[in-house]
């Protein structure tokens, strides 16, 4: 029996890039541009990641549109969520269908952001965006709605993009944490 999978599609002025789990900016990718996966894994590294962006990380207006919609505002956190869970099993969408074709989200759609690292998956984008410094704050909201200075991202969904064929008789769910 073939099980589909759908997939993210990011498009942003580095490129497109591809996710199966979830895309987003704001606390999570800001940590996660702190703790720097590149350098592999660290259980110390991860807790002053956390403690660093904690301590300073405030909410930040976004210019977003979600299917048309303007839902700009003061965020947190903006994640676009093809499973029920992101990072280190972080649930936050218990309905997620990685197989229905949509994906679920605090904010999805397009976003415009500047000066503020995105991540794809396990992986920060722009490589060589830093998390914001608390002393000069950086101000994710873009002057134009074209970005003016290419910080657009797009996302969308890519519909049972993957086929899977699980072994017979397998109530097998990739997804199932």
């Amino acid at each position: 029996m073939r099980r589909y999978y759908d997939v993210g599609k990011v498009q942003a002025p580095w490129g497109e890039d591809y996710f199966l789990e979830a895309a987003g900016y704001g606390l999570y990718a800001s940590t996660l541009a702190a703790y720097r996966p590149e350098d592999g894994k660290s259980v110390l590294r991860s807790i002053e990641a956390i403690r660093q962006t904690m301590g300073t990380f405030e909410s930040s207006e976004c210019r977003m549109l979600l299917d048309g919609e303007d839902i700009s505002g003061a965020y947190l956190l903006v994640e676009a969520l093809n499973t029920p869970a992101f990072g280190p099993r972080i649930k936050v969408a218990p309905e997620a269908d990685p197989s229905d074709g949509l994906l679920r989200s605090f904010a999805s759609g397009t976003m415009f952001v500047n000066g503020f690292p995105i991540h794809v998956d396990g992986e920060v984008r722009p490589a060589d965006v830093e998390p914001p410094d608390d002393r000069e704050p950086v101000s994710p909201v873009s002057p134009q709605p074209d970005g003016g200075n290419g910080s657009t991202i797009c996302v969308e969904v890519m519909p049972q993009s993957i086929i899977l064929l699980p072994p017979k008789r397998s109530r097998w769910k990739p997804w199932a944490r």
